[in-house]
């Protein structure tokens, strides 16, 4: 069901702001299934897109614009965890994700997918950076997620090139699993993970 959604994200990847798209789960009137439905949001931010969450929302994807990193953020594991906070039943919490749809250095556009494995390392480390005297002393919250993702931009540019490993070793703890589309069609993922 998301495919339209993401190819549609794909097409945004070299724009200066970011898009979104969240992803509705509702039972089936007519069946013991489940139906789905997705919201389209186009932000006025450079580097956030205001994706809603809670009720029937499990998840969500966005692109990240031109001058970003092709790589999840702070920013996105935050919004993972928000995801999951408000989401109003059980097997929604579950089905929790965050897709990032980026383009990297060499041009080719990843498709990304962060689940949680463990929700309180999830909440600790989120709550840690957020709460770090580096960044508490901020008290509106936009400008403390800004101060946070610069932070991060200096790691990622003193690491180097490869973007993934950076992610995995620096999120380790973070009780999340960083999926990659391996096809156009969604249907194959990889799990990305430290040799």
């Amino acid at each position: 069901n998301l495919k339209p959604d993401i190819d549609w994200l794909k097409t945004k990847v070299t724009e200066e702001k970011e898009f979104g798209v969240s992803l509705l789960k509702r039972s089936n009137a007519n069946s013991d299934g489940y139906e789905y439905s997705t919201e389209r949001v186009e932000s006025t931010e450079q580097y956030s897109v205001n994706i809603k969450t809670g009720g029937y929302r499990i998840g969500g994807a966005h692109s990240h614009p031109l001058k970003s990193f092709a790589i999840p953020s702070y920013g996105d594991l935050r919004w993972l965890l928000d995801c999951y906070d408000k989401a109003n039943l059980q097997h929604r919490k579950d089905d929790a994700f965050s897709m990032i749809v980026c383009k990297s250095a060499d041009g080719t556009i990843n498709v990304y997918c962060l689940k949680i494995n463990d929700i309180e390392k999830l909440r600790t480390e989120i709550n840690a950076i957020w709460n770090d005297p580096k960044f508490s002393l901020i008290a509106d919250e936009q400008l403390r997620l800004d101060e946070i993702h610069k932070k991060e931009a200096d790691f990622y540019r003193l690491k180097g090139n490869d973007l993934e490993k950076t992610f995995l070793q620096k999120n380790r703890n973070f009780g999340i699993d960083l999926y990659k589309a391996t096809d156009n069609t969604l249907n194959q993922w990889q799990k990305l993970e430290l040799e």
